[in-house]
């Protein structure tokens, strides 16, 4: 991969003096540094995609193995760098694989069409929908695959869920929260949230007052989620032990996905596209101009000082670049990163 420029090298250097630097291994990291990312790159010579780390000053570069070429920008790694969840074609399907990172080795864990791998907080479990018989189920396992559970299919909701964006680990791991399509004896009424208590198995629905695409937690017993007014959007909290109306959070521009990240310290939560920060307290905004910007939990620091996040500059796979956001707004590039195979894969390991 080529390197970016050396305007850019200095300003992520500049940058970097407000992390604390510590060393990496080349294997995995049984107690990996806080300023080290890992993330998929495709080699747009040879179309070999492979693993990296790279701390976040671009020095300590690692290619750490060749896998197959993911189908969907949104895979899962386990902090550690271990395991790598992700969707890739076979025939008619896109069943979701697991990648073992210390053995090159990859197996497949859905038994069909597989999306939306997800890592709960703790990165024990991984949740992801599975499709069978022509509808979405939710399914936890283990990051390798093992000790699959089915927890809600067709059987346990009437109705189809809706997968416009990943499930939702609530801040504990023990529920998650999914979208499910309501119908009414007059027909469809829309989106409402699923919370499901991942050991009991027990199902709540939650109906609003919108309809609902993608909920995110901000504590156990609150979601955000977004509403598309005719001029932008809203983001809106949502208490699940009240009977109140969700109130307002922000007002928002426009943006073009429901999906929803939350920092570790639940003080900000950021959308795209456009990139939008929301100060939870205050309900302040900072908008990036992103183009294909995809936003998940792992992308932030572990020190909660800011995250990283992959762009498609101008919609194409060679446009894409790794930029790192400071706590104060900030955007700079990361260096020796050119083209990335699924920039939505960036993490920092933990």
């Amino acid at each position: 991969m080529n390197n970016l420029t050396t305007t850019a090298l200095a300003i992520t250097l500049a940058m970097s003096t407000l992390l604390s630097l510590s060393g990496c291994s080349n294997g995995v990291d049984a107690v990996p540094t806080k300023d080290v990312i890992t993330f998929l790159a495709r080699n747009p010579t040879t179309r070999i995609t492979a693993l990296y780390t790279m701390r976040i000053d671009g020095s300590d570069l690692t290619r750490k193995a060749s896998l197959p070429t993911p189908t969907s920008n949104r895979i899962a790694i386990t902090g550690n760098g271990q395991w790598v969840l992700f969707s890739s074609k076979s025939g008619s399907e896109l069943p979701l694989y697991c990648f073992d990172v210390a053995t090159s080795t990859t197996r497949q864990i859905s038994t069909g069409t597989g999306a939306f791998p997800t890592l709960s907080p703790d990165g024990s479990r991984v949740a992801w929908f599975e499709m069978q018989n022509f509808q979405y189920q939710l399914v936890v396992a283990q990051p390798d695959g093992t000790r699959r559970t089915v927890i809600i299919d067709n059987t346990r909701y009437a109705s189809s869920l809706t997968v416009q964006a990943p499930p939702a680990w609530s801040p504990s791991g023990r529920y998650l929260a999914v979208v499910g399509n309501d119908t009414t004896a007059t027909g469809q009424r829309g989106g409402v949230t699923l919370v499901v208590d991942v050991t009991s198995g027990v199902i709540t629905r939650h109906p609003s007052i919108d309809n609902v695409n993608a909920v995110q937690w901000i504590s156990d017993s609150q979601l955000v989620y977004l509403h598309a007014t005719s001029s932008g959007a809203e983001l809106k909290r949502f208490d699940l032990d009240s009977s109140a109306r969700p109130t307002i959070i922000a007002t928002l521009p426009r943006v073009n996905s429901p999906q929803l990240s939350v920092s570790p310290s639940r003080s900000h939560i950021v959308c795209a596209n456009p990139l939008v920060i929301v100060t939870l307290a205050t309900g302040a905004i900072q908008t990036v101009a992103t183009t294909e910007a995809i936003v998940h939990d792992y992308m932030w620091s572990p020190a909660n000082d800011g995250f990283v996040y992959g762009d498609r500059l101008d919609g194409t796979a060679s446009s894409e670049r790794l930029f790192r956001v400071s706590s104060s707004g900030v955007v700079t590039p990361l260096p020796n990163i050119d083209t990335l195979g699924s920039s939505a894969s960036v993490v920092w390991l933990r």
